[in-house]
């Protein structure tokens, strides 16, 4: 299985996407968010491929508890239709943890 389809990034651009934005805001934070999303594939891509040499079920059970975190805040994204960007920022900034935690394998 990839990284992407592990991760379920075409799942949140998608959720992204979706969000109506309403404002000059909401669009400066989804091009945030969208920007955050990309930089957190490619580093959880490149720590996969470089500190777990392309060994993903490796780097999923070194960091079995925030992997467990963020797919829980994306099933649960799933089981709703978010009408602001909030949960979608959640679900990024558990991202940003889970591979602020394989920095240190």
């Amino acid at each position: 299985m990839e990284v992407r389809q592990r991760f379920e990034f075409d799942f949140l651009e998608e959720a992204l996407a979706k969000v109506p934005l309403r404002d000059h805001w909401d669009r400066v934070a989804a091009r945030d968010l969208e920007r955050s999303l990309e930089q957190a594939m490619f580093r959880l891509v490149e720590s996969v491929l470089v500190d777990f040499n392309g060994n993903l079920d490796t780097f999923a059970n070194r960091h079995r508890r925030p992997v467990a975190a963020y797919s829980d805040l994306n099933a649960r994204l799933r089981a709703t239709t978010p009408v602001n960007l909030h949960p979608i920022a959640v679900c990024v900034h558990a991202l940003q943890e889970l591979i602020g935690t394989s920095l240190s394998p």
